[in-house]
């Protein structure tokens, strides 16, 4: 379990509708970061840190609710249970058209890459980041 060990936000809530955008942004970098776990280095480090990021911005989105910490844990770990579900797909989709090593590096380095960059907008989006 995660936990931020910091104050809490001092703003008011963002509606659900940030949250939810802010929360599926992460996701995108931890689904992208789970799928190709087998052709990164150390995958859990980098996983984990992404999981704080995702974490510490939903605490600074949810405001200053007492629960903020616990709900910004649970919807992280939420995220992190249904990134599990995904984990096999891109490597099917390699093994269908006979994807080499090289070229499958190179496109989850993409993949994340970009997945990064997003999160990181959307977060300066709601002022979060």
């Amino acid at each position: 379990m995660l936990s931020l060990g910091f104050a809490t936000a001092k703003a008011a809530p963002l509606p659900n509708e940030a949250i939810g955008e802010i929360a599926g942004s992460h996701g995108a970098v931890l689904t992208s970061i789970a799928e190709c776990r087998a052709y990164i280095e150390s995958p859990s480090s980098r996983g984990q840190e992404v999981a704080l990021k995702m974490q510490q911005a939903l605490h600074k989105a949810l405001g200053a609710e007492e629960s903020t910490d616990e709900r910004a844990q649970a919807m992280t770990e939420k995220m992190r249970e249904n990134i599990e579900q995904f984990t096999g797909q891109l490597k099917t989709q390699f093994d269908e058209i006979g994807a080499g090593p090289d070229f499958r590096r190179e496109k989850c380095e993409q993949l994340i890459a970009g997945s990064i960059a997003r999160a990181e907008q959307v977060d300066i989006k709601y002022g979060v980041k």
